[in-house]
């Protein structure tokens, strides 16, 4: 199945449509930036993860301060972290991945969903926690074109 870019979509709050246009990259601040040069007439809103306000600015530059240019409306959803692996990964819990990693040392990596995000963070603190060298492979993005 192929997702366009932007499509309209209902909102059941209003009868004016919508448009939901994906921007990836940059762990959320190739988004922030165009929320910022689009019309200040407030028909433009972003839902996003909190990291992109709160942890990213601190280990990417950007072109935005998020203390002056962006004001958080609602809190509208919570999310949680799952770590999974694939069905031929050995190690069926936590202590068994952690002792699996150990005995290869330098061949294992893990995945986020992008540099400087909460994935990527709790990749690097289990790392250090576990004494693993897991090596971070951050996905490019995550909209199809």
């Amino acid at each position: 199945m192929s997702w366009p870019g932007c499509w309209p979509t209902s909102f059941p709050l209003t009868s004016q449509p919508v448009i939901v246009d994906n921007k990836a990259g940059a762990g959320g601040g190739i988004a922030i930036n165009t929320l910022l040069a689009a019309p200040a007439d407030g028909q433009t809103i972003m839902v996003t993860a909190t990291n992109v306000l709160t942890e990213v600015p601190h280990v990417m530059k950007m072109q935005y301060d998020t203390m002056k240019d962006i004001r958080p409306v609602a809190a509208i959803a919570r999310s949680r972290m799952v770590l999974v692996g694939a069905p031929t990964l050995p190690a069926k819990d936590l202590p068994a991945l952690v002792s699996y990693v150990k005995a290869h040392p330098g061949k294992l990596s893990f995945a986020s969903y992008s540099a400087g995000t909460a994935s990527h963070y709790a990749g690097m603190i289990m790392n250090q926690k576990a004494g693993l060298d897991l090596q971070h492979v951050p996905f490019a993005g995550s909209v199809r074109r």
